[in-house]
């Protein structure tokens, strides 16, 4: 992979060891997403990179909203957390669908849409919609330890 234009790092992190480790798989696939389409690889390729991320992406995102549940997260959140997984998978085959476009007559692969799109996808899901359950991790986290130390 030439090119890693999102790269894991602490910020990232929620406390879950599990939910860290899909995240990293989730930075590594979408690396290689990215990297099919820059170097303009064959659309099979692509395709199958692609259908890798929506695939693992929703796995992940079904475990993660079975954790929300176990964890006592509030159902209006949890509701919530699951309508924006089920937008992102929707959006990632609109900006797969609209990545090319004509100038000049001639159709140009736009890369940068995807790399913006996938920035987006993870890194601002992370730090905004996932990070709000981190906290609650933590919260539930002291609580466990304050009622194990009356």
């Amino acid at each position: 992979m030439a090119e890693k234009f999102i790269a894991w790092g602490k910020i990232f992190e929620s406390g879950v060891e599990e939910i860290d480790n899909e995240h990293k798989m989730l930075f590594h696939i979408a690396n290689q997403f990215y990297d099919n389409i820059r170097r303009g690889d064959d659309d099979a390729v692509v395709f199958e990179t692609l259908n890798k991320l929506i695939r693992y992406a929703e796995t992940h995102f079904r475990r993660e909203e079975n954790m929300l549940v176990e964890i006592g997260y509030p159902e209006e959140k949890a509701l919530r957390h699951k309508a924006h997984h089920q937008k992102l998978i929707n959006q990632i085959f609109e900006v797969y669908e609209t990545q090319f476009e004509v100038i000049n007559d001639r159709i140009v692969d736009q890369p940068d849409k995807v790399k913006a799109f996938l920035t987006d996808w993870l890194i601002m899901h992370i730090l905004t919609e996932d990070r709000d359950y981190f906290r609650h991790i933590e919260e539930q986290s002291l609580m466990s330890v304050e009622d194990a130390n009356p």
